[in-house]
C-alpha cells in the first residue's frame, strides 16, 4: 500500500483493509487492534483513514415558481419549455446558489431575482430537491440556516419542469399589488416594461383627469407630491389657482 494508492476505510470495507494490512505488514497476531490503524497511518502518512458511511440522501418532488426572461431563458442563458424534464448532470453537487436549477417556493420571493418587468416571465414548476434542504427553507427565509439570505425560498433542484405558466393577474396578484382598478392595457405594460412606469402612466392620468396641466402633473410627481396633489385636486370648493397654491407651499 503506498502513499498514491489510498484507500479509505468505511464500514463496509474495513474487515478487508485490515486483511490486508496484516499480510502487507507482517503482523500475524496484533495484541490489540487499535495498533493496526496506527501501522495503516504510518504508511499512507494520513491519519484519518476512517470515516463514517455516508447515508443515503432522500429527494422529493414540490412545487414551486421561477422566472426566466421573454424567451424562456435564465441567466446562464439556459433554455427551457413548457412540460420538458430537465436534468442536471448526474455529478453535479447541487447546492443553493451553487449548483442545480433555482427556483423559490413562495411566488413572491420570485421577483427578487426577475423583477416585474422587461418582457420577464414567471412559471409554476415542479422540481426535485433534496428534502434536508426544503425542510430547512424555513430557517433560511428567517435568515437562521446555513444559507443566510433572509427572507428568500430560494433553493436547487437536480430535476424541474416547467408546469404551466403565470396569468398577469396572478403574477401582479403575487406581489401583493392592488390592480383592481387596472385595466387590461395597464397590466400588460406593467409586464412588458416595469411596475414604475405603469404607475407614473395612471398617476400621470389620473392628475390630468383631475384638471392639471400635463407638465404640471409631470412637475407633481417628480417631487413626490402626488398623494397630496390628488386630495386637494378632489376637494370640488376650490379654484384651480388655490389648488396650485396649496401644492406648491
Amino acid at each position: 500500500m503506498t502513499n498514491n494508492d489510498k484507500t479509505w476505510i468505511t464500514t463496509s470495507n474495513a474487515e478487508d483493509i485490515m486483511k490486508m494490512a496484516y499480510e502487507q505488514l507482517g503482523i500475524k497476531n496484533p495484541s490489540d487492534p487499535i495498533d493496526l490503524y496506527s501501522y495503516i497511518s504510518k504508511v499512507t502518512m494520513d491519519t484519518t483513514l476512517i470515516k463514517p458511511t455516508e447515508k443515503a440522501e432522500e429527494w422529493i418532488w414540490v412545487t414551486g415558481y421561477k422566472g426566466t426572461d421573454r424567451d424562456m431563458k435564465c441567466k446562464n442563458d439556459y433554455q427551457f419549455e413548457i412540460g420538458k424534464k430537465f436534468n442536471m448532470p448526474k455529478d453535479a453537487d447541487i447546492r443553493t446558489c451553487n449548483s442545480g436549477f433555482h427556483f423559490c417556493t413562495k411566488p413572491k420571493d420570485v421577483f427578487g431575482h426577475y423583477a416585474i418587468g422587461n418582457g420577464h416571465r414567471f412559471f409554476e414548476v415542479s422540481a426535485l430537491v433534496r428534502k434536508s434542504d426544503y425542510n430547512a427553507i424555513d430557517d433560511i427565509s428567517a435568515g437562521t440556516g446555513w444559507f443566510s439570505m433572509k427572507n428568500d425560498s430560494k433553493i436547487a433542484a437536480k430535476s424541474i419542469i416547467f408546469t404551466r405558466e403565470l396569468t398577469v393577474d396572478e403574477v401582479l396578484q403575487f406581489a401583493e399589488l392592488d390592480i383592481s382598478d387596472w385595466t387590461e392595457e395597464e397590466k400588460r405594460k406593467a409586464m412588458a416594461e416595469s411596475i414604475r412606469a405603469t404607475e407614473h402612466d395612471r398617476n400621470m392620468r389620473k392628475l390630468v383627469d383631475l384638471g392639471y396641466t400635463q407638465a404640471f402633473a409631470l412637475w407633481i410627481i417628480k417631487r413626490n407630491k402626488f398623494d397630496d396633489a390628488y386630495a386637494v385636486g378632489q376637494q370640488k370648493d376650490l379654484s384651480m389657482d388655490m389648488k396650485v397654491a396649496c401644492i406648491l407651499s
